[in-house]
């Protein structure tokens, strides 16, 4: 249960910031950082995916099992 609630309190953290990168750029002007933008998105990717198999792991009631 710990862990479950890391990866949301992880997932809806990095959604969040994601929130903040459109609002500042529709709102701040010159507000364009490719590089915290690009690797943002791919670290909450990986977390989704992670998140995905740990909840269908958790669902099933089966050990948690990551594909290789």
């Amino acid at each position: 249960i710990r862990l479950m609630f890391s990866v949301i309190v992880e997932i809806a953290y990095r959604g969040l910031y994601i929130l903040n990168w459109v609002y500042r750029y529709f709102t701040e002007p010159h507000y364009v950082h490719w590089i915290p933008w690009i690797s943002g998105l791919v670290q909450t990717l990986l977390y989704a995916d992670f998140f995905y198999y740990y909840f269908d792991s958790w669902k099933n009631n089966k050990n948690l099992q990551l594909p290789a």
